[in-house]
């Protein structure tokens, strides 16, 4: 099939069915907006130009325009056009993608923490009465509410070091999977780089109530998308080698960190 890119203007051809590729002005487009045109005469046809490599990086991997726009294009691709994204990832190193996992776990975690501080030190009757009924069916005692506050304050300053295990995490996690599910992969950077564009929506986390909703399940559909589409393999695949890793982590940790917890507020006493 030939069409008309509404960018350049250009007649291509594609036998794609979903998304399609621009050969002359290297604009990824959705078939469904596209319009047909016949085949051009050979007359008509000119040579498609050099593809720019840098188009199919990430914008945060890019040399321009500056950090700051470079950092919102990324945000906004990763989460309005996410396969998209992840399809056309390009081989790159894996320290720029590295470098915006950090900024956006730190200002997620950072908010979320800094949040639970200040409610846990201006505790409201509705926190009180929700910590009374948790007390009273779990049949133990009502929870200092000033201990909790000093706990997330610790967890506060202590979140420059926790944003950087994340990312780090989630790659070791799902390349792990991968590769107990025996099938051919890119490489780990490309895993990687699916672990830190994925984190995007971790920035929600700073808006109290609603960031702790959406973030945790909207972070797994990207990575669950991002994995599918840099390694092309099928969605069942990339599900099934992010669960078996996953689970047996979120079970591992969740023992450790309530121990510590528990022990914590008991040495606090």
């Amino acid at each position: 099939m030939f069409y008309r890119c509404p960018q350049c203007h250009e007649i291509f051809a594609s036998e794609a069915t979903e998304v399609t590729h621009c050969a002359y002005c290297n604009a990824w487009l959705k078939i469904s907006m596209l319009e047909t045109t016949p085949q051009p005469s050979p007359a008509a046809k000119t040579e498609a130009p050099p593809v720019n490599e840098q188009s199919a990086l990430a914008p945060w991997e890019q040399t321009s325009p500056g950090m700051v726009k470079r950092f919102v294009l990324t945000l906004r691709q990763v989460l309005r056009h996410a396969p998209q994204f992840f399809f056309r990832l390009a081989p790159s190193s894996s320290k720029s993608a590295e470098r915006y996992a950090y900024i956006v776990s730190l200002i997620g975690l950072l908010g979320y923490f800094a949040t639970q501080t200040w409610m846990f030190s201006h505790p409201q009757i509705e926190l009180q009465n929700m910590l009374h009924d948790m007390a009273e069916r779990l049949g133990g005692h009502v929870p200092d509410v000033a201990m909790i506050a000093r706990f997330m304050r610790v967890l506060t300053l202590a979140t420059p070091l926790l944003a950087l295990f994340p990312v780090h995490i989630a790659a070791g996690l799902y390349h792990l999977g991968l590769m107990f599910s025996g099938v051919e992969t890119r490489g780990y950077e490309y895993t990687f780089r699916v672990a830190a564009y994925g984190l995007t929506p971790i920035i929600f986390l700073a808006v109290p109530g609603f960031g702790m909703i959406i973030a945790p399940g909207w972070i797994f559909a990207l990575h669950w998308i991002g994995l599918s589409g840099v390694h092309r393999i099928p969605l069942s695949t990339a599900a099934l080698a992010m669960m078996i890793p996953s689970l047996f982590f979120v079970l591992l940790s969740t023992g450790f960190v309530g121990e510590l917890i528990l022990l914590w507020l008991g040495n606090a006493h």
